[in-house]
């Protein structure tokens, strides 16, 4: 250890606590301790390294740096560990280490079992100690577990967790087992402070009893408490193994099958819910929006008015309540076609004072009143999140990171959103990344704008002198840069602290437009939103997983199609809808060739297919049509899908392997040289020369000019004596010339061509 005599002596060089963030408080930490070291502090010293790394200043208390946590975070930012551990020990041991005073005001010193409480308690501290030791080496030394995270400090969330749930459950067993069998002299001989292994007390049987995901955690921690043990970075480990090793039983009855626990997936929104979600949004910014905000945006000249009055603060509240009825009945709702809006063309319903989300009732339209012109700005503003959400496609945190000044326009014109991920990242307050947006999302941005900062002046009715002292400190308050703030709807909301508590938000907006809060059996979430952009992408774009990839942030391909694939029953949909595409796609190809046909034109020439397949397919064509003429049928749209289905071996074949070029080849029947077997094409090696490839006529124009780069290049090479880059670009010519039959016969007319071909 280094410096041990000076660890709790306070920072004599002027740095700012709040100053520092994650990165630097870790290292101005390791400067001061060992990692090695750190299971070997005493109370005083783990409490001088904590307030280095800015998780408090007290010994009981775990904090965590607000700007430190993703937006929306549930877990607390600050809580006690010492009450947190108490409120974990069973009903029957809690009385051993507190009791009331008695009636005549008298304090017991000893407990029921003749132990003082004053070792008692220190034995709850000394656990705390151990626990803030254990808290402060997952934060700097190499706790992470896995093939992706180990040798790294955990991330930030995970310590929470670990300090608010895992450990302090983890601790109060131990100290229950001690209370209940450990005789009082045994107490005092041999627990001195500082050397119990609280932790090495667990036994399988205290974790045989747990619920299976308290199981899950407390396995997952026992595991890492071995692994930093192995490196000699902590020593109170139990004798646990996990997972725990089980027994094969080669004679004597079959086991009792247990069900493998499976966690609940995150399951796409289905088509029709998407369907009316959107569109109800899409209404609520393109027409309710506009013509809302054009009213409250009034609203601030109101307030002022009334504060010049001169009136006691009840008539001033009385008087602004009857000038924003007054407005609100004279405001003519239009949309954004000019016309009246007669009441939303779907059921919305809105709450009343004093009621509860699920206790809306419908109004008559249009709105009277300021608290239902209140709950449509709330509403307007969720319109403006789900379309963002489908926009990003983010996780929760990074939805709600986003600030008011987070939209950019890029050269190319795009808008873009700039806001902060913390999933896969190493640093504890995220990073910043951006997200290409439509148009659509760049504008339910650009109004929430609008609607946000309106929404902070227009919060109350009530004037400052008669609210409450923290309604008045709230005004008081700067407005920070969140685009999302708490609406009021009901009074207990302040527009000026960001929107929590998003999922519940949701299933209230689901509510309010008449949707279902459970569609598809499970509950409306955020991150379903997600999933369910998966899922569209996956359907509909060639390449998915490299778009999604970059669209959610992954680090690797596997992490994408894990991500797609993990849904039985997306798999089955993917799989389905690929294989009508490529019956879909091969259809537009025959029905292209034989409307040249008819035309009387050469329909691989006029159509722009090139590649050998594209005349195996105009022969299969020409044979079809024949075989249906001889036998008395008409050749018709019918028979262009049989065609299709036949040509595409029913959705299995015609492969796309790069843009614009299709494998025709049936994997396990036919042959090709990219790979010289039966199975799967291999796209890297796909040659023009494979009577199996097609190409598209949009990739005409580019290989005409590469032909043409290829001959001048040539020509100059030739010129230059440069045997080589002749033999190169030789190859070029030869390679494209073949790939459109009509691109050869063009450039074969020319001689030096000709004679490339021939000769090389």
């Amino acid at each position: 250890m280094r410096n041990s005599a000076n660890l709790h002596q306070q920072e004599s060089r002027g740095l700012s606590q709040n100053a520092v963030d994650e990165q630097t408080s870790t290292n101005l930490a390791r400067l001061k301790i060992d990692v090695e070291d750190i299971h070997t502090l005493n109370a005083a010293e783990i409490l001088t390294i904590k307030e280095i790394l800015r998780h408090g200043d007290t010994l009981d208390t775990w904090e965590t740096p607000p700007e430190w946590l993703p937006y929306g975070y549930s877990s607390p930012q600050r809580f006690d560990l010492k009450r947190r551990i108490i409120s974990y020990l069973p009903a029957h041991i809690e009385p051993l280490f507190y009791c009331k005073p008695e009636a005549s005001g008298a304090i017991k010193l000893f407990n029921d079992r003749g132990f003082p409480y004053s070792q008692m308690n220190r034995l709850i501290d000394d656990a705390v100690a151990t626990a803030m030791r254990y808290l402060v080496l997952l934060r700097m030394g190499p706790s992470g577990t896995g093939n992706k995270k180990s040798g790294q400090p955990l991330a930030i969330t995970t310590v929470n967790m670990v300090a608010h749930q895992t450990l302090p459950y983890m601790l109060a067993i131990s100290i229950s087992k001690i209370a209940e069998k450990t005789p009082v002299w045994d107490f005092y001989t041999d627990f001195s402070r500082g050397e119990i292994k609280f932790l090495s007390l667990l036994e399988t049987s205290d974790i045989a009893i747990l619920t299976r995901q308290r199981k899950i955690n407390v396995n997952a921690e026992i595991a890492r408490m071995h692994m930093l043990a192995e490196i000699e970075c902590w020593t109170d480990v139990p004798s646990i193994q996990t997972p725990l090793p089980r027994k094969v039983k080669i004679k004597g009855p079959a086991p009792e099958f247990i069900e493998e626990y499976k966690r609940e997936m995150h399951l796409p929104l289905p088509d029709d819910y998407v369907s009316k979600l959107g569109q109800r949004s899409i209404w609520l910014l393109e027409n309710l929006g506009p013509s809302l905000l054009s009213l409250v945006e009034s609203f601030p000249s109101i307030w002022a008015a009334s504060e010049t009055l001169g009136w006691s603060p009840g008539n001033i509240e009385i008087r602004r309540r009857e000038l924003v009825e007054k407005a609100i009945a004279g405001h003519a709702w239009i949309d954004c076609q000019g016309a009246r809006i007669s009441g939303a063309p779907f059921p919305l319903a809105l709450c009343k004072l004093g009621h509860k989300a699920g206790q809306q009732t419908p109004p008559a339209w249009p709105p009277r009143r300021f608290s239902e012109v209140m709950h449509l700005l709330l509403t307007v503003q969720m319109a403006h999140v789900f379309i963002v959400a489908m926009s990003m496609a983010g996780r929760t945190s990074e939805t709600l990171s986003l600030k008011r000044n987070c939209l950019h326009s890029t050269v190319d014109g795009d808008m873009t959103a700039i806001g902060r991920t913390y999933k896969l990242v190493r640093r504890h307050g995220g990073e910043e990344r951006d997200w290409v947006l439509p148009d659509i999302g760049g504008r339910a941005i650009e109004q929430q704008l609008r609607l946000i900062k309106i929404s902070e002046q227009i919060q109350k009715l009530r004037p400052a002198e008669i609210r409450s002292e923290n309604d008045v400190a709230a005004d008081k308050r700067e407005s920070t840069e969140h685009l999302w703030g708490q609406v009021i709807t009901l009074g207990q909301s302040d527009p000026k602290l960001p929107l929590e508590g998003l999922p519940a938000a949701l299933q209230r907006y689901a509510l309010t437009i008449g949707l279902p809060v459970n569609p598809g059996g499970q509950p409306l979430r955020p991150h379903r939103i997600r999933k369910t952009v998966a899922r569209l992408v996956a359907l509909a774009i060639t390449q998915a997983p490299k778009i999604l990839m970059d669209v959610f942030g992954h680090k690797s391909i596997e992490m994408t199609l894990y991500y797609i694939l993990s849904d039985k029953d997306l798999r089955t949909e993917i799989e389905t809808i690929s294989r009508e595409l490529r019956v879909v796609r091969a259809k537009d190809v025959i029905r292209h060739i034989v409307d040249a046909e008819d035309r009387e034109l050469p329909s691989v020439k006029s159509e722009g297919y090139g590649g050998m397949a594209a005349l195996a397919i105009s022969r299969a064509i020409q044979i079809d049509r024949s075989k249906h003429h001889q036998m008395g049928e008409e050749w018709g749209a019918n028979s262009i899908e049989s065609l299709a289905e036949t040509l595409t071996l029913q959705g299995k074949a015609w492969q796309l392997v790069r843009p614009g070029i299709i494998c025709t080849k049936f994997p396990g029947t036919e042959v090709g040289p990219c790979n010289l077997k039966k199975g799967a094409p291999e796209p890297s090696r796909c040659q023009a020369t494979c009577s199996h490839r097609l190409e598209e006529g949009f990739l005409r124009q580019d290989v005409d000019a590469s032909i043409q780069i290829a001959v001048k290049a040539f020509e100059a090479a030739d010129r230059d004596g440069d045997d080589l880059l002749k033999f190169h670009w030789a190859g070029q010519i030869r390679a494209n010339i073949s790939r459109f039959s009509d691109l050869k016969e063009k450039w074969i007319k020319l001689a030096l061509v000709e004679s490339i071909i021939s000769q090389y």
